[in-house]
């Protein structure tokens, strides 16, 4: 199992730990199933970058005729630590979008929201 190489890996190395360590006194655990599937998936969650882009700019459509303050208090920064590589994005006066294609939200989903908010 990998959980198993993991702790031999930590256990016969248990005077050779990084120098944070030392500094802060910490001794590292036993390595369980769990560790292994909460650091997958943080791995995939930073990978793909997926935050719902599309679900999150159409509740900000629905929302920006009754508060800004909601959608804020709903969604908030995503990363705000993180600092994007290209901090301006500029303007983008053409959307490569397919005609007829519209990202404003139906009366229901508003409506959805607004009892959801009340």
């Amino acid at each position: 199992r990998y959980v198993d190489g993991i702790n031999y890996y930590i256990g016969s190395h248990e005077d050779v730990i990084p120098l944070e360590y030392h500094l802060l006194g910490f001794k590292p655990t036993e390595w369980s199933t769990i560790d292994t599937l909460c650091l997958v998936q943080e791995m995939a969650r930073q990978m793909s970058w997926n935050y719902h882009d599309l679900d999150r700019y159409t509740a900000l459509l629905a929302l920006n005729n009754i508060n800004l303050t909601y959608y804020n208090e709903l969604f908030g920064l995503t990363l705000p630590y993180q600092i994007p590589i290209v901090p301006d994005y500029g303007e983008f006066p053409e959307s490569p979008m397919k005609a007829g294609f519209e990202l404003n939200p139906s009366f229901a989903l508003k409506s959805e929201i607004q009892n959801f908010l009340d």
